[in-house]
């Protein structure tokens, strides 16, 4: 498994080999090529067709933000996000007293605003799992990773929805209290941080014991913050029988700590017949509607068979190539949060049906004029593609299609597919006024 720091540095490397120079000038000519500064005097508009594939996993990386829940969608059907973390001690060679009693334990896990998915009255159940192989700061991790952890060591469990405390949103879930007092008591374990770790692994959080249903009961997917002074394993004593009760505090944050997010995702539970039907192979389906998910669970397959190089009689000088992407707003639910991803990537494909994160079809120089934020206004999607069709005509590049995602665009980011986990249905091409499709603006000039 390659580290977070290759990963990192491999696609600076990318960036670094494709980026292009700025330039001011507003309408994009940059892309043109030199002996043709002129405007646009040409536009084709070329079908697009889509259809929606299931993904096996994503890279989730060690970060602050995490998920957590289960919800059964109308349209998109069941997802459980489960929390891989572990706790760290903050302090060297913490002791409780020979006579210290444990009254209480628990996990406390501050949301991050109101970022959720879903119904936030739904009754969750939650269970917290101990770890049996420790987690490394030096991996990046797959979502569908969910072997760590020792399923028959339930330490924490709770049945409920979420309290406040402070005026802040918190998920609260009681610890065993037998498993916190022998925690309380192992001064060798409570050293430092280290020795700390190496008995005490980390936690599981899993949500998939919950029964769901889209109407009455369709779950919760919240995004937390770990990194807060909220958010921690707690541990409730008292230092002598009369004392006073006191807390101390086990972060999830720092040098040693490891957070990442389990994605399992299934569509057939209770998924739209035309989502079900296209992840089993009936692509032409996709002429209806397409569907796409955050949290890697689904990509839309997109394909402009009208792209590609221009005849020999001529040059070809690409203005603008317009992608549009058109919402279904019919397959948002009655109730609940159903929110469309904030930012989409349109990644070109490789002979090999790779995604191609090095092409000119996006990077630092050109992401304002690439878009692909939701125009919630017009309830669209719109890229410029400029850079890539440029390629295609000049003959420099084939066109293999394209993945869309829910992801940031910026070459630093698009392959952090897990900070994201908002849905959105588009039309097909079946719709004739809201089908996908690319405008294409550009120069024909004589061969020179």
């Amino acid at each position: 498994m390659k580290s977070k720091h290759h990963i990192l540095i491999s696609v600076c490397l990318l960036f670094l080999v494709t980026a292009c120079k700025k330039t001011s000038n507003p309408l994009g000519l940059e892309v043109q090529p030199e002996y043709d500064q002129l405007q646009a005097n040409v536009t084709e508009v070329q079908p697009v067709s889509m259809y929606t594939v299931y993904n096996d996993s994503i890279f989730s990386f060690n970060s602050s933000l995490k998920y957590l829940g289960s919800n059964q969608d109308p349209a998109f059907g069941r997802t459980d996000v489960g929390l891989y973390l572990n706790a760290n001690l903050p302090v060297s060679n913490l002791k409780f007293g020979t006579q210290a009693q444990i009254t209480s334990a628990e996990i406390i896990l501050e949301a991050s605003g109101l970022e959720y998915t879903g119904d936030a009255s739904t009754i969750i159940n939650y269970s917290v799992y101990a770890l049996d192989s420790s987690l490394s700061v030096n991996r990046v991790y797959l979502s569908n990773n969910t072997g760590l952890h020792n399923t028959n060591s339930v330490v924490a469990a709770y049945t409920g929805s979420y309290s406040t405390i402070e005026g802040k949103v918190v998920l609260r879930i009681p610890v065993d209290t037998v498993f916190a007092g022998k925690l309380m008591r192992d001064t060798a374990a409570l050293v430092d941080n280290t020795k700390f770790q190496a008995k005490y692994k980390g936690f599981y959080i899993s949500c998939q014991s919950t029964q769901l249903n889209p109407v009455s009961a369709q779950g919760i997917v919240t995004l937390f913050d770990l990194s807060t002074a909220l958010s921690g394993l707690y541990l409730r004593y008292k230092a002598t029988p009369g004392a006073t009760e006191e807390s101390f505090r086990f972060t999830f944050t720092g040098d040693a700590s490891v957070r990442f997010n389990t994605v399992d995702y299934k569509a057939n539970e209770g998924g739209n017949y035309l989502l079900t039907q296209q992840i089993k192979g009936d692509t032409a389906l996709g002429k209806q509607n397409t569907f796409l998910k955050g949290l890697g669970a689904t990509i839309v397959k997109v394909q402009i068979p009208g792209l590609k190089a221009s005849p020999d009689s001529f040059f070809v000088s690409v203005n603008r190539a317009e992608v549009i992407f058109n919402i279904d707003e019919s397959f948002l639910p009655a109730t609940g949060k159903y929110e469309a991803p904030p930012i989409l990537t349109l990644i070109p494909l490789d002979q090999n049906g790779k995604e191609s994160l090095g092409s000119h079809s996006y990077n630092v120089s050109n992401l304002s004029r690439y878009n692909g934020k939701y125009d919630s206004e017009k309830k669209r999607y719109v890229f410029d593609i400029a850079r890539f069709v440029q390629l295609v005509m000049n003959g420099d590049r084939k066109n293999y299609g394209f993945n869309l995602v829910v992801a940031d665009p910026d070459i630093s980011k698009v392959v952090f597919r897990d900070q994201y986990q908002n849905r959105v249905v588009f039309h097909g091409l079946n719709k004739l006024d809201l089908k996908p499709k690319c405008n294409l603006y550009y120069v024909k000039m004589s061969e020179l």
